[in-house]
């Protein structure tokens, strides 16, 4: 009786190479279901016997339920309590899935070091290796997590004092596109406003955008930019007049209801970062956050990670920045 072809020999005549065998051959989820199954498909016509656990492995791989570990994803809500973000956990599962991780969900009520240390160790206990923060319903100026033990991938939010890598929003390409939009309209003199929310995530790239339209510009508003206070609300009214913008940029959707320019505020063409589920009208532009590939990438970055910590490769901080869909009026 001839000898089997060697693996090497296999993988020659498939045209892969002798590791993506062996990868196969050990469930790993880095090859793609289609190839495990020729591979598989081959060794069994050249007489191979397979262990029963590892054609079970393979089976999985190809139906896409191996996991090759657990990811931890930690906020300050639960998904049940986070639905309009039901679009983000579910990519970013389905993805995970997809490459070999499960997700698990973690949500802290207050984040004292005490707390955020139980959990690591929870983490720890389990073999987590990777967690992604956020996103959080309130701002933070320090989480008290001991960051040592595992690599982190933060949505939309980013502590100077760590090596957390961050995967966010491209404000100031959103900005520049919806200030594009406005000029379309013949709109110059936009004025820049932050609403009585505070998003600390909006309130930079708003000031940075206002007064670089403006740079050297003649017809330049004296106050482009305005924050909204929570208890002054005729302030705004007083902005206005004082500015007489053309146009608004603004955080979030604005009813002006109870300002007495509320009437000549709601006229104006009008860009509003935050996306709405309400039908727009004509002279208004939102943008949706770009939720089906935020969370994807924070997996995919999770898995270079540890996979390059596998391999003693030091990790470099590296931030990817996402461009929102502007949504208008259909």
């Amino acid at each position: 009786m001839s000898k089997p072809p060697s693996q090497r020999e296999i993988a020659a005549r498939l045209g892969i190479s002798a590791s993506t065998v062996s990868r196969a051959l050990h469930q790993d989820p880095r090859v793609a279901p289609e190839t495990a199954q020729k591979i598989l498909d081959a060794l069994k016509n050249e007489g191979y016997q397979l262990d029963p656990v590892v054609s079970a492995g393979l089976s999985r791989v190809r139906r896409g339920t191996f996991h090759k570990e657990t990811i931890a994803w930690c906020t300050d809500k639960t998904p049940a309590q986070m639905i309009w973000l039901q679009e983000l956990f579910d990519t970013a599962e389905e993805f995970g899935s997809r490459v070999g991780y499960r997700i698990e969900h973690y949500a802290f009520k207050n984040p004292t070091q005490r707390e955020l240390k139980r959990l690591a160790s929870i983490w720890e206990a389990r073999g987590i290796r990777g967690v992604i923060l956020g996103p959080f319903e309130h701002h933070y100026d320090e989480l008290p997590f001991p960051w040592e033990p595992f690599a982190w991938v933060a949505l939309g939010h980013t502590w100077v004092n760590h090596s957390i890598h961050v995967v966010g929003r491209d404000f100031l390409l959103d900005l520049r596109n919806g200030i594009d939009w406005l000029r379309e309209r013949g709109c110059t003199r936009p004025g820049f406003i932050l609403n009585s929310t505070h998003n600390p995530f909006l309130r930079t790239p708003l000031i940075q955008a206002a007064y670089a339209h403006y740079q050297g510009q003649p017809n330049a508003l004296p106050q482009p930019y305005f924050e909204e206070q929570v208890d002054r609300p005729q302030d705004l009214s007083e902005w206005f007049m004082t500015n007489q913008p053309d146009s608004l940029v603004l955080s979030h959707l604005h009813g002006f209801d109870k300002l007495s320019v509320g009437k000549q505020l709601r006229e104006l063409p009008q860009v509003q970062l935050s996306h709405s589920d309400i039908q727009l009208p004509e002279h208004m532009l939102s943008f949706r956050p770009p939720f089906s590939s935020a969370g994807p990438s924070a997996v995919n970055i999770l898995h270079r990670l540890i996979t390059n910590r596998e391999f003693g490769i030091p990790a470099y901080q590296q931030s990817v920045l996402l461009t929102s869909r502007m949504s208008t009026a259909t």
